[in-house]
């Protein structure tokens, strides 16, 4: 009993300051569990993160965004219209509820990829109702159509990477590099979108469109 104890403080110590360790991902009913291996001292340590200790962060995420998210949508339904409100409400909530959620079936084992994945089968909904809309000329329709599938799917992933200081499993060497690896890709998809959207905003607003 002892021996186990000290195992596990000794794991622990590991994972969180992420020397010489290893995970690896499973599902198991409708939880997720990983395998840490440490490398070189032949120690095994399986964290569980099952689908009710993920639910019951919800909340606490949503609760710090849901005043920013009005504060976002409410002038997007009277600049852009409905769409383009519905569209940040769904990224936020996508980022906030459902990735907490859906974290063990989505593919790859980094949390912002995932967010990405998340993000681009959220947004491709919204492209499609931009890109199709008759009331725009062409070059609008792929451009509005641009602007969700370039900022939703960085909204998600920044939730995500945002959701790794309430996982069971991650380490902080793990997340310094997802940050210094996925926060620019997010901040290049984002600034990219919102410079598309204000072209679009800027065209409506002088008549263009």
């Amino acid at each position: 009993m002892k021996r186990d104890l000290i195992k596990t403080g000794i794991i622990f110590i590991l994972i969180v300051y992420g020397i010489n360790s290893s995970a690896s991902e499973y599902r198991l009913g409708g939880g997720v569990v990983y395998n840490f291996k440490t490398k070189g001292i032949g120690l095994d340590a399986r964290v569980e993160f099952p689908l009710k200790d993920r639910l019951v962060l919800i909340p606490v995420e949503f609760v710090h965004i849901e005043l920013p998210m009005i504060v976002v949508a409410a002038p997007l339904w009277f600049l852009a219209g409905p769409v383009a409100a519905l569209a940040a409400v769904a990224g936020i909530i996508a980022g906030t509820v459902l990735f907490p959620a859906l974290l063990p079936y989505i593919p790859t084992q980094d949390l912002s990829t995932k967010g990405l994945i998340l993000g681009l089968i959220i947004a491709i909904p919204f492209a499609r109702a931009f890109a199709t809309n008759p009331a725009l000329p062409g070059w609008a329709n792929v451009a509005g159509a641009l602007t969700a599938l370039l900022i939703i799917p960085a909204v998600v992933a920044y939730f995500a990477l945002n959701f790794t200081g309430c996982t069971t499993y991650t380490s902080r060497t793990g997340v310094k590099k997802e940050i210094f690896r996925y926060v620019p890709v997010m901040a290049l998809m984002a600034g990219t979108g919102v410079i598309i959207g204000i072209i679009l905003g800027a065209s409506r607003f002088m008549g263009m469109i």
